[in-house]
């Protein structure tokens, strides 16, 4: 029950953000949403503590689910958990939205920013990377070696960077976060990192000033927790409570959690090597050896038991490889042997329980050999330089090999329930070095784990996008996300602050082509578009649903407008958008040509953004072994696929485009869609419905004038 002094409270922190911050709007759709992340968290809306709410760019979605959130949590003696989609809203909340709202809220609350551990520098792999410790000690296949050990030879000035960052850390100036100072080179990332298996924890010498373990430490004494998606999926996945506090305990809010379901299912997936495997598993004993050395006399029944299971498992992995091979050429398409409906044939189906065991007994043997291990170096400490200090990350290498070798097997292996979503199982050739097969697995839908592990637990939670929606309607991300129409969840659609009817235009011109043929729309997209990129002052986005169709285009225009335009991929994204303002700010015409990444999370106020062009509708080809799964599934079913996923996931992907032209009440401009189906086919309809109420010219010719006061 929402109290009435939490009512107060909320109220007071709202007047003094209006009063303390310089240009603060309260606008009616930020108090109908802090109004409703209230009671939905306090359980006055039928004790069903969840809600989902579409809030449009400019409704200060931040502001409202903070305010909201933390009076409620803090009286209720929670936790309040903020997940984002992305590590860049996830430092603007921590660094930007927080600090403010504690200046100038009044409201008294603590936060700390969680990060999984592997975003974190590991202090005694820096130090050994650094003091170039020996490579090759522990050769765990083709792909990999120890993680503190170079990959490779080091270039010309990566040591010098890793020793630049070694005594940064030493000196307290750097706090160990990779995501803000990354690796020199992007393969040293690992390397520089550990997990929860190679980390030995109170037995290591760093562990009072581990960068991962100050940033944990007092985790349970802040009220506000700043994670990411993938974090808290992945708690989820080992059960919950492991690295968050559990779900029973916390309320959550899910920002950009348009995106929560296709991270949940990229989290339940699993893949391993057949031939790679068998190559680091030989090794296993030889390990797990050197580390008995250490460990009591009773912990050698351990390793006789995993010499019997890995020979086991080694040669089934041995005979899947061959049934494969053998019936590669007339499955595969493309490097990909996909199965349909999941299903593995005789007699692959009929040796996969098998490799589920097998692995699971390596799983376990070795790990208790690597609790003994744990307990032993806990207990006494790692001493410098000495073969426990060399054991421990090589043991969590093997261990996470391990873990992640039977998970995959158990996913392989698991039995269909007649009315559920299947699993899809696909196998992709290796061709690096030897020839290998890649065993993979993944739920097409991600529903069940969400619905069982995280919304029948949770205290509370909100999930918030500005495209929560598709077509109008909240059913695509409530199927997705295992919510249900009457399980009491609440779905919100709130409106736009925007005055789009009056403050921009929709072109949707008449089109001699059709996109479907792909030669054809470029050559009219070549014809039409330098007519688009008129030279007048401010900027363009034109966005492409293919790098090859983007291109064609560049290299057709003529030279005056290829002058004036930025191409993805020419350069990091941060210093296009910054040369694109430099040219816009100097009175000048900019125009950024970028794909589906350009389409979301690109902000361009004002005279940055007067005009979007979208070349192409948004619609995927569902030509992943996922994708094409469900699409057989729901077909199983008497479903279409095209109108049941692809057509909503278009429309959601349209509205994020459109959303890059208004980003506060002042801007004005166009949206031109060089897509004739938006009005020819049958489901445009659907997709136009799906966008804000903009002002409409459809079917007019290109050169129609912009309607005045529009750019």
């Amino acid at each position: 029950m929402l109290e009435e002094a939490v009512k107060e409270e909320i109220r007071e922190a709202l007047r003094n953000v209006g009063e303390n911050v310089s240009g603060f709007r309260s606008r009616s759709q930020q108090r109908q949403m802090i109004a409703e992340v209230a009671r939905t968290l306090a359980g006055d809306c039928d004790g069903r503590r969840l809600l989902a709410i579409e809030g449009p760019t400019g409704t200060g979605k931040s502001l409202a689910y903070l305010l909201a959130g933390i009076p409620v949590a803090r009286a209720e003696g929670r936790q309040l958990i903020i997940s984002t989609a992305t590590v860049a809203l996830q430092e603007q909340i921590v660094d930007r939205d927080l600090p403010a709202l504690q200046r100038n809220s009044g409201l008294d609350f603590t936060y700390a920013l969680i990060k999984g551990r592997r975003r974190y520098v590991c202090t005694r792999n820096l130090e050994q990377l650094v003091g170039g410790a020996a490579q090759g000690e522990m050769d765990l296949g083709s792909a990999s070696v120890g993680p503190a050990h170079w990959p490779r030879k080091p270039e010309a000035g990566e040591l010098d960077a890793l020793q630049a960052l070694y005594q940064d850390l030493l000196d307290g100036r750097w706090d160990g976060d990779l995501d803000r100072r990354p690796a020199p080179a992007a393969d040293l990332h690992g390397p520089m990192t550990t997990d929860r298996h190679g980390c030995t924890g109170r037995g290591c010498p760093h562990v009072r000033d581990c960068p991962f373990h100050v940033a944990r430490r007092g985790m349970e004494e802040q009220d506000v927790l700043v994670a990411n998606h993938d974090l808290v999926l992945a708690d989820l996945a080992m059960g919950g409570g492991v690295i968050l506090p559990p779900p029973e305990q916390v309320f959550y809010v899910f920002d950009e959690a348009h995106h929560l379901a296709a991270r949940a299912t990229d989290a339940f997936r699993a893949e391993a090597p057949l031939q790679g495997s068998v190559q680091w598993l030989e090794k296993l004993p030889r390990l797990a050896g050197q580390a008995i050395t250490l460990l009591p006399e009773d912990a050698g029944r351990h390793l006789e038991a995993l010499e019997r299971s890995v020979n086991e498992l080694s040669a089934m992995l041995h005979e899947m490889q061959g049934m494969i091979r053998r019936d590669w050429r007339q499955n595969s398409r493309d490097g990909v042997w996909r199965f349909p409906a999941g299903e593995l044939p005789e007699p692959m189906g009929d040796l996969v329980p098998g490799l589920r065991d097998a692995s699971a007994d390596v799983e376990k043997h070795f790990g208790r050999i690597g609790q003994a291990f744990a307990k032993v170096t806990a207990d006494e400490g790692v001493t410098p330089g000495s073969v426990a200090e060399r054991l421990a990350p090589e043991l969590g290498e093997a261990a996470s090999r391990v873990e992640h070798l039977a998970a995959t097997w158990r996913l392989v292996a698991r039995e269909q329930p007649p009315e559920a979503p299947p699993v899809a199982r696909w196998v992709t050739a290796l061709g690096h070095g030897r020839p290998d097969y890649l065993v993979a697995a993944s739920p097409v839908s991600a529903a069940a784990m969400l619905r069982a592990g995280l919304w029948s637990r949770a205290a509370g939670a909100v999930l918030t996008s500005a495209t929560l929606t598709a077509l109008g309607r909240f059913d695509r991300m409530r199927l997705a996300c295992g919510l249900e129409e009457d399980d009491g969840t609440r779905y919100i659609s709130l409106a736009s602050p925007f005055d789009y009817r009056n403050r921009a235009v929709l072109h949707v011109p008449r089109m001699d082509s059709d996109p479907r043929d792909p030669e054809g729309h470029t050559d009219e997209l070549i014809r039409v578009l330098p007519g688009l990129l008129g030279a007048e002052p401010g900027g363009t986005l034109v966005l492409f649903a293919s790098a090859r169709q983007l291109d064609a285009v560049f290299e057709a225009l003529p030279a005056d407008c290829q002058a004036r335009v930025l191409r993805q991929r020419e350069q990091p994204r941060a210093d296009l958008l910054a040369a694109h303002a430099r040219a816009v700010e100097a009175g000048g015409a900019s125009v950024i040509f970028g794909l589906a990444g350009f389409a979301e999370g690109v902000d361009l106020p004002g005279e940055l953004c007067r005009h979007v062009i979208i070349a192409k509708l948004p619609f995927a080809v569902p030509d992943s072994p996922v994708e094409a799964t469900l699409a057989e599934w729901l077909e199983s079913r008497g479903r279409n696929p095209f109108m049941d996923i692809t057509v909503p996931d278009a429309g959601m992907k349209l509205v994020q485009a459109c959303g890059r032209l208004l980003r506060s009440e002042s801007d004005s401009g166009r949206v031109t869609v060089l897509d004739r189906r938006l009005i020819t086919h049958r489901y445009g309809k659907a997709l136009l419905s799906g966008l804000p109420p903009f002002g409409r010219e459809m079917g007019t010719p290109l050169t129609a004038p912009p309607p005045t006061g529009t750019g």
